[in-house]
């Protein structure tokens, strides 16, 4: 005779009576949540968030709600790009049915890790790559805030089943194992690095609920996307002029600025679903290409302080192209986030 027992929503089948006592241990020795999907397309905000769009996926939630709530538009600030968002934290959790929520510390981690994984709800945790020995971009070097996705562990032989990547630059998450004895101590280190308060973090499902942008909010956001596609054309029309008589300094924190472009630009055009055709994906992966030129000329006339004639005619002709293809993402997320009445 067998029963069906619940583990966070996800069913199991179990004996009963005294080889049901068995078979359970064995099942608590090694648990594993399955449907983990890691988000590989492109730089998503943080590490955090890659983990979470993981858990978009294991739930079955839409994980366009949580890509498209964060539009990065042009700022006249030092980091060139400023990120807004489309629905407050709780409205997002409310809409999406996903709810990241910050936990107390726990005493005893592995402890509250392997709980939580038998109750079918995944862990994102703060750790410190000073201590993760497959972090050779940090490892025994630099104290770094970082996070991992834990899926599920294996008692006996002392490891968790993790979603991570193996250095910083890295978009290409993986499954992998990691002891419980390296994943203590790097929690430990990153809470004592006292970075933020959000170390323990526990992912529920709930049932979604409608939430709508009010005609102000969407307002305010397209007063901000013509004011980003204004700061653009200001931005990127002015770099002739600097490559003509190099000022270096500018020059040098202009490069720093626009470096920025290449990991941004995906994210905003999938925001405004660019990337939905053969031709959009081409255009921006040309855009992209461009900006890097268009970098490369900047830097090099910041360290010599020259610019050559056909450098800076290809250079001109590049950001010409970039900034038609702005003007178009520009009006895209006003289609998307402002006249679409169904976001």
């Amino acid at each position: 005779m067998c029963m069906t027992r619940r583990c966070g929503g996800k069913a199991f089948y179990a004996p009963s009576g005294s080889v049901m006592r068995v078979r359970m241990q064995i099942i608590m020795q090694e648990q594993k949540l399955i449907g983990f999907t890691p988000f590989n397309d492109f730089h998503f905000k943080s590490c955090y968030y890659h983990h979470l769009l993981a858990c978009y996926g294991y739930y079955g939630a839409d994980r366009e709600l949580l890509l498209r709530n964060y539009i990065m538009l042009y700022s006249t600030g030092k980091t060139l790009f400023r990120e807004y968002s489309v629905l407050s934290k709780s409205q997002l959790r409310k809409k999406s049915g996903v709810e990241d929520k910050s936990l107390p510390e726990p005493e005893d981690f592995i402890r509250a890790v392997t709980e939580y994984i038998d109750s079918g709800i995944p862990v994102i945790a703060a750790v410190d790559n000073y201590l993760l020995p497959y972090r050779r971009d940090d490892c025994k070097k630099h104290h770094v805030l970082h996070y991992i996705l834990i899926t599920g562990y294996d008692r006996e032989r002392k490891k968790l089943h993790a979603l991570e990547h193996m250095f910083e630059n890295s978009y290409n998450y993986i499954p992998m194992e990691i002891s419980f004895k390296t994943a203590e101590n790097a929690h430990r280190s990153a809470v004592a690095l006292g970075k933020t308060g959000r170390t323990f973090v526990a992912v529920y499902r709930h049932k979604p609920e409608a939430v709508t942008v009010t005609p102000a909010k969407k307002e305010r956001l397209r007063r901000l996307i013509l004011s980003s596609c204004g700061v653009k054309n200001e931005l990127l029309l002015s770099i002739p002029a600097l490559l003509s008589c190099p000022d270096r300094k500018a020059l040098a924190a202009l490069s720093r600025r626009l470096a920025v472009y290449r990991s941004g630009l995906l994210a905003r055009a999938h925001a405004a679903d660019m990337d939905g055709g053969s031709r959009d994906i081409e255009l921006l992966h040309r855009t992209v290409n461009n900006i890097t030129f268009i970098i490369s000329s900047t830097y090099r006339a910041s360290l010599t302080g020259d610019c050559d004639s056909n450098t800076l005619r290809a250079t001109a002709a590049r950001i010409k192209e970039v900034v038609q293809t702005e003007d178009r993402l520009h009006q895209a997320l006003l289609r998307c986030y402002c006249d679409d009445k169904t976001y």
